[in-house]
């Protein structure tokens, strides 16, 4: 998806009512979830939580520290412990009355939680064909591309496939093709969103 500075087009601000829930955004890498959650988070002013960034600091903290992936498939896996990630969360939120945007939640487990914590809750699913996902993630590297990350890439998927993420899309509320840009993506977004939560 590609980045826009922008929410021209999504809405006007004042079109806002009080009311907005949660929105929590579910996807394979590459699918657009940070993409919209930020275009979202600007929109309606909601905190934008990344569950990347809540695994990576829990995966940096372990002594000695470990790879962010591997660390996750450790606790989902060998530990079974689905909820560990979910559960880091929301013990850092303040305040669990302000309504967030949580991006990249990989198991049902922890939308059911989600749910539960941050109700009312929209759960939005986003797919997108694999050759576009490829594109996308080599369009956001920091390094040169080499042709052995395409298989890297296709192992991260076989992983969190093997965590449950299809039954997890299987789950949102609405799956949406990310396929389209980025404002016709959150105009049927904040359309389900308002609907689904009380607002406007």
């Amino acid at each position: 998806m590609n980045e826009v500075s922008t929410t021209d087009g999504v809405g006007a601000e004042d079109d806002l009512a009080p009311g907005f829930g949660s929105l929590v955004i579910v996807g394979y890498p590459g699918s657009g979830k940070s993409t919209l959650g930020s275009l979202m988070g600007r929109f309606t002013g909601h905190r934008v939580v990344e569950m990347g960034d809540v695994v990576r600091s829990a995966a940096a903290s372990q002594s000695p520290p470990m790879p962010p992936m591997e660390y996750a498939d450790l606790v989902f896996t060998e530990k079974d412990r689905p909820l560990h990630f979910a559960e880091k969360l929301i013990a850092g939120l303040r305040d669990h009355d302000d309504p967030l945007i949580v991006v990249g939640p990989r198991r049902t487990e922890e939308l059911a939680v989600l749910r539960d914590v941050l109700a009312p809750v929209l759960v939005v699913g986003l797919r997108v064909d694999t050759a576009i996902r490829r594109r996308r993630q080599r369009a956001r590297l920091r390094r040169a591309f080499r042709p052995a990350m395409l298989t890297e890439w296709e192992e991260r998927d076989e992983v969190e496939r093997g965590w449950g993420l299809d039954t997890t899309l299987a789950f949102a509320d609405h799956v949406f093709d990310s396929g389209v840009p980025v404002e016709e993506l959150a105009q049927n977004v904040l359309r389900v969103w308002t609907e689904s939560t009380g607002s406007v």
